[in-house]
């Protein structure tokens, strides 16, 4: 399949990460941090739905597979339109059960920031 997308804003002294073809989110107070805690948060949230038999963890990993609301998209594709985002892909054990390659984190970039 190709990369899972995670867009990442920085927002209320806090980084916030929501992926957009798998709707899971995590937070930190870094940048590095938010993206540790998505890839971490997610592998675990895979690993306790991969238990049992195969059919019984075909069918949690259908339900673990939806993607995020129409609002995160329009959201990541603004700043995408207006050139404030900065990519930043990256293998990782997190979707190596999941039919995604690797992580795509874009990265919303502010001079605030």
């Amino acid at each position: 399949m190709g990369p899972l997308r995670v867009h990442i804003v920085y927002e209320d002294g806090a980084w916030f990460a929501q992926g957009l073809e798998l709707d899971y989110a995590a937070e930190g107070a870094t940048l590095a941090q938010a993206q540790e805690h998505f890839e971490r948060g997610l592998m675990s949230t895979v690993l306790l739905n991969t238990t049992g038999s195969s059919e019984e963890t075909e069918s949690k990993l259908r339900k673990l597979l939806h993607p995020a609301p129409s609002s995160a998209w329009e959201e990541c594709l603004g700043d995408v339109l207006a050139e404030r985002i900065k990519p930043d892909r990256r293998t990782s054990d997190a979707v190596r059960l999941l039919p995604f390659d690797s992580v795509l984190y874009l990265v919303r970039f502010s001079t605030t920031n």
